[in-house]
């Protein structure tokens, strides 16, 4: 019998969530997508405003390894949300799902968690000399 690595069962996981939030928040793919585009960029001009870091707003921007971290922040936040309303007897639609997602890029422990784990090296140097 072969194991599913916790990898994996992840995937599997937020894949399901998708696929629930579509359905239950009434979006289409490109919707969905949109959104977590869109606050990806909130976020990022949250933390580095353009007008003071445009040169580390960019550099992030353009990173697809930002976006792989960002994504997976995503996923986390939409699984606690999913979690919560079911614990909750909660309705996740379109109206509560937006708004709670919405506020991924405001809360401070995404911050945190980004200046923990989003570390690179052409960033740190860019942030010493600014």
């Amino acid at each position: 019998m072969t194991r599913t690595s916790h990898i994996k069962k992840l995937r599997n996981r937020y894949e399901l969530n998708r696929l629930y939030i579509l359905s239950t928040a009434d979006l289409n793919l490109m919707q969905y997508n949109q959104m977590i585009f869109d606050n990806g960029i909130r976020f990022l001009e949250e933390i580095y405003p353009r007008h003071q870091f445009d040169n580390i707003y960019k550099l992030v921007a353009y990173d697809k390894n930002f976006w792989k971290w960002w994504l997976a922040e995503w996923q986390r936040w939409e699984d606690e949300l999913i979690e919560f309303t079911h614990q909750n007897n909660t309705i996740l639609d379109a109206v509560v799902y937006s708004m709670e997602m919405g506020q991924i890029w405001i809360d401070g422990q995404t911050e945190y968690i980004f200046y923990e784990n989003y570390k690179q090296p052409k960033i740190k140097q860019h942030v010493i000399t600014v």
